[in-house]
């Protein structure tokens, strides 16, 4: 009977061991996962909204200015609630452009000596063209001036201004009486005359006319200034 030294016995355990051990390691551990996760998402912005605006709207104004040849002058006895003589009613503020032809006859030289109304002109002047008259009421309290001049663009004419107390229906002649006056030029501006009409305690009616003088007729502006008195 053979018996193995327990030293011995002892080493061969070990030694077994080990053995197993690096078979173990040996086995080697592959991973077969494939999964690619492939993002196929194409989302693609093709918008093509432009939003042009189409609106074609010119809007034209199509409101013109007087001309020197037709202002758009209504006929004398055309305002509602005047004399037949009268073109219009004027009112502070306002700026009227309107011609003497195609107006009254109701004055000539004889007329405004009688009515002691030449002004800046000499009785000799002749005053035989057509005419424009206007109303207005002065308020109370108010000193008016009617500005009378000729547009830039037109040709200047010896227009004269004058002015006497009326009525909104008074057309006759005038006289001494109705205390006219003839406007006075501007100084320093020729083409320019301007008449002052006043009223005090109480509105005051003025009948305005426009001449022209020696065969003088055509276009003129009215431009009416008021202020406190």
């Amino acid at each position: 009977m053979t018996r193995t030294p327990l030293a011995l016995f002892a080493l061969a355990l070990l030694i077994g061991g080990c053995n197993r051990e690096r078979d173990d390691e040996s086995g080697s551990e592959t991973d077969t996962d494939t999964d690619t996760d492939t993002d196929t998402d194409t989302d693609t912005d093709t918008d093509t909204d432009t939003d042009t605006d189409t609106d074609t709207d010119t809007d034209t104004d199509t409101d013109t200015a007087p001309t020197c040849d037709d202002p758009g002058t209504p006929a004398p006895g055309a305002a509602s609630g005047l004399g037949a003589c009268y073109t219009a009613e004027l009112e502070c503020g306002d700026v009227i452009t309107d011609t003497t032809i195609g107006g009254n006859s109701n004055f000539n030289g004889d007329s405004w000596e009688d009515a002691q109304c030449q002004g800046n002109w000499t009785f000799s002047t002749t005053w035989d063209t057509p005419e424009r008259e206007y109303f207005i009421m002065v308020p109370k309290q108010t000193e008016a001036k009617i500005i009378l001049t000729t547009p830039d663009e037109c040709e200047k004419t010896g227009m004269e201004v004058r002015g006497s107390f009326g009525s909104s229906s008074s057309c006759g002649a005038m006289t001494s009486n109705d205390f006219c006056s003839a406007a006075l030029h501007t100084p320093g501006d020729k083409n320019e005359k301007t008449l002052t009409l006043v009223a005090a305690g109480s509105p005051i009616g003025y009948r305005v006319v426009v001449d022209g003088a020696d065969g003088a007729e055509g276009v003129f502006t009215l431009t009416v200034d008021c202020g406190a008195r």
